[in-house]
């Protein structure tokens, strides 16, 4: 069985969660995230990841039409490179 190292990402030991390769893909993806231990299921975090991908995708738009304006040469590079920092 593999047992995750989660401490190398956060400096603490959570919970550790044992799981199998004989367990289904998304039964093994629950088990990796800790969705039990965090509270959280599929609904949510699907929901987080479109809610974040549409807020990047917004303000990126926004940088392209100053940009196009004239409103502040190099704001979206400025704005994408900051984003992912």
């Amino acid at each position: 069985m593999h047992v995750p190292d989660f401490s190398v990402f956060w400096g603490v030991y959570p919970t550790r969660v044992l799981y199998s390769p004989e367990m289904p893909i998304l039964a093994r993806l629950e088990a990796y995230f800790e969705f039990q231990r965090l509270g959280t299921n599929w609904k949510t975090e699907i929901l987080a990841g479109l809610t974040t991908f549409i807020t990047m995708a917004y303000i990126v738009l926004v940088n392209f039409e100053q940009q196009r304006l004239g409103h502040g040469r190099g704001a979206t590079i400025a704005t994408i490179r900051r984003s992912v920092k």
